[in-house]
């Protein structure tokens, strides 16, 4: 399997045009099938360690989850990423 990694720079603002993914509201997001119930790739915490970030590489999704409140609840999910 091919490997990957994404640099984080907490210094810079990066905004993502949601005009061009698919985003899905938190309310409808199953924290028990977030990746439609398919194995997580890759797991990534914020730097300030409030958000973690999970992706499948199977259903080509990103799922951000809040860890701040001691229960994980999935926030937005991205769906048809091309990495």
């Amino acid at each position: 399997m091919d490997e990957f990694s994404v640099k984080i720079d907490s210094e810079t603002d990066n905004e993502i045009d949601f005009d061009k993914v698919d985003l899905t509201n938190k309310d409808k997001i199953d924290s028990d099938k977030a990746h439609n119930s398919l194995p997580i790739t890759e797991i990534e915490v914020s730097p300030n360690e409030k958000y973690l970030v999970t992706y499948s590489q199977e259903d080509r999704s990103i799922v951000g989850w809040e860890i701040t409140n001691g229960q994980l609840k999935p926030e937005s999910r991205v769906d048809d990423v091309d990495v």
